[in-house]
């Protein structure tokens, strides 16, 4: 079981807790199997994050990045670490490095497929 946010679920993930909006209406129930209409349904009812089934944000996480080029990922950790200082057993600060990483790395693969090979240093600081 893995607790995911709502723009991290897929069609076809398990839910593995009942998913009820903020009144507490059931939504979906436990065991059902998400197609695209349900994670609309439950972003239309403000639900942030659901038990799924078999996963959790790091094989998540692991699982995307499989297809990122190491050099790209290492640039935007290396950008990112700029900013981000040693934050121990912060999780609220290592969910938005988490977070800040798989959108930095989502716009580079961009900038790569619309054939601008060099990476974004718009976040990059004077060094």
């Amino acid at each position: 079981m893995g607790i995911l946010n709502i723009n991290d679920l897929k069609p076809g993930m398990v839910l593995d807790q009942p998913v009820r909006n903020k009144q507490g209406m059931l939504l979906l129930d436990k065991g059902s199997k998400l197609a695209k209409k349900h994670i609309m349904i439950f972003k239309a009812w403000g639900v942030t994050e659901t038990n799924i089934k078999g996963f959790d944000r790091d094989q998540l996480e692991a699982e995307e990045t499989k297809a990122v080029p190491v050099e790209i990922r290492k640039s935007v950790e290396a950008d990112l670490k700029a900013y981000f200082v040693d934050f121990g057993h912060n999780d609220v600060m290592k969910e938005i490095f988490r977070i800040a990483r798989k959108f930095m790395i989502k716009g580079e693969l961009t900038r790569n497929k619309q054939g601008k090979n060099e990476p974004n240093r718009d976040l990059q600081h004077n060094k």
